[in-house]
């Protein structure tokens, strides 16, 4: 465990990160609550915020520095830089695109952008965390912001009622994690997942000899997939996803569908890798089940609905299962006494780097399709977009082709760097996983390409000039940044992927 020694600035420039957004949340939420009418400050602060981060992720990355601190429950590498990149992104853009948002509301919009810098700074403990407990304490700091955000407009049914399931699902998989990490401590004596990969479970005859270290770290280890999984909103365990995406304010849906994800699965693969890799051909095929019936189901829900924010949210749990091959692949090889597993790490990295501006773009585009940020929409209110605003249906077109993974998107490349890490393990089985993940690729190509033909093959249904149509200054913000990150990563993929070798070199220390 974690030892109570002083803090040193060896500890506090591991945290760098998390102190930045935790201070400028802090100054944003301290002038929300002061100043009335400090919406336009507190947004700023948090928006500094999330460039500094930002900006030190990107300058950080590749370098191969590793940094320690807090008696090595946390870690500062280039896989913690690479995991915060992409939720810092979300944040800023998620800023931008809430400012319509919040000048509707009449109490607590300051207050919003300091929580949503506080979930941010959860997602980047959690994505350093080299101890259970720490990565818990991320998953709360995580969780805790969102159930607020997520039941933000307090006289909107449908928000509160988002916010309680919510609320009850997380306490639920919180607490299913709180008794794996017990467990986990019970047969192994620690929980710090280097000294789990060094000692008690390197030992080898000990995990087999006793029956109750063996029993009590499957169940432990199982019960910390789970509330991962719930997090990530991995099948079986996405139940919650279409209804609170649905329910909470567009900014806050368009947050929970990028940066959660990719700091569960983040955090995933640091704690199985590291943690468990020498149990990786006990919880590999489990994973490879698991991805699968995540890509299945987020698909053939995605391919009934007729709602932009249903659709996007089983669209959210197909992509947590395509970012789970990395974790499944390198699992295969780690099972398999390679040192090449590392190299997955970087198929994470990109692919979330790609999917928050895919995605972000998305929410963007649909959150202009009616007045308000709370209801849902049809998403037949696309018939004609490409006449009356040929920009947005050009910006909507390019996010949905990236997200089919038509070459040669960022989502193509993304995709395909999920799959070689995926079919380097070298199987059968993880074969077949490819197999089906390529085949919901494809599926997922109707309703992705459908949005694009209701933009310019149909005619508008009224002769009405908006049809429902409100084009905002900070909505065309976005989805011109995030069409700017989509171009550049399909057209210069080696920005990312350059930093492979470094990635393999911080894992481990």
């Amino acid at each position: 465990m974690i030892g109570f020694e002083p803090i040193g600035l060896s500890d506090l420039g591991a945290v760098l990160l998390v102190l930045i957004l935790v201070l400028f949340g802090l100054a944003s939420l301290l002038v929300g609550s002061l100043f009335r009418r400090g919406t336009g400050m507190s947004a700023w602060l948090s928006a500094v915020g999330f460039i500094l981060t930002g900006a030190v992720c990107a300058i950080s990355l590749g370098r191969g520095e590793r940094t320690e601190g807090f008696a090595g429950g946390y870690v500062l590498d280039d896989l913690t830089h690479g995991l915060v990149l992409p939720c810092a992104i979300a944040g800023l853009l998620t800023i931008l695109l809430a400012m319509r948002y919040l000048h509707t509301l009449k109490h607590g919009a300051g207050e919003f952008c300091g929580l949503l810098s506080l979930a941010t700074a959860g997602m980047a403990v959690m994505a350093g965390a080299q101890d259970l407990i720490v990565a818990f304490f991320g998953v709360e700091l995580l969780s805790v912001p969102l159930y607020i955000m997520a039941a933000y407009s307090r006289r909107d049914r449908l928000s509160n009622e988002s916010g309680l399931k919510y609320l009850m699902i997380g306490s639920v998989s919180s607490a299913i994690m709180a008794f794996g990490i017990a467990l986990c401590y019970a047969a192994l004596g620690t929980t710090n997942i280097v000294a789990m990969a060094e000692g008690s479970l390197a030992a080898g005859p000990t995990m087999v000899d006793n029956a109750f270290t063996t029993a009590t770290t499957g169940v432990g280890l199982g019960l910390l997939v789970v509330g991962l999984g719930f997090k990530a909103a991995l099948a079986p365990f996405h139940m919650w996803a279409p209804d609170v995406y649905q329910g909470a304010p567009t900014p806050v849906t368009t947050f929970f569908s990028v940066g959660p994800k990719v700091a569960a699965v983040g955090l995933m693969y640091r704690v199985l890798l590291v943690g468990f890799g020498d149990l990786a051909h006990f919880w590999a095929p489990v994973l490879g089940v698991i991805a699968v019936l995540t890509m299945t189901v987020g698909n053939l829900g995605a391919l009934y609905q007729s709602r932009g924010k249903r659709m996007l949210a089983y669209s959210g749990i197909a992509h947590a299962g395509y970012m789970l091959l990395a974790v499944i692949g390198a699992g295969a090889l780690r099972a398999q006494g390679s040192s090449e597993w590392m190299a997955a790490s970087v198929a994470i990295v990109f692919y979330g780097m790609a999917y928050a501006f895919m995605n972000l773009g998305a929410f963007a585009a649909i959150s202009q399709l009616g007045e308000g940020d709370l209801e849902d929409f049809s998403l037949e209110r696309l018939k004609g977009l490409g006449r009356r605003y040929p920009w947005s249906a050009g910006a909507l077109a390019l996010f949905m082709v990236s997200l089919t993974g038509i070459p040669i998107t960022a989502g193509f490349w993304g995709k395909l760097t999920l799959f070689s890490a995926a079919i380097s393990g070298q199987t059968v089985w993880l074969s077949v996983v490819v197999v089906l993940a390529a085949i919901n690729s494809a599926i997922s190509a109707y309703y992705y390409l459908r949005l694009v033909a209701y933009s310019y093959m149909y005619e508008p249904e009224d002769t009405g000039e908006a049809h429902g149509w409100v084009s905002s200054q900070s909505g065309g913000w976005v989805m011109a940044t995030a069409g700017l990150g989509v171009i550049g990563l399909a057209l210069f993929p080696a920005v990312i992927l350059g930093a492979a070798e470094a990635l393999q070199k911080s894992i481990m220390p």
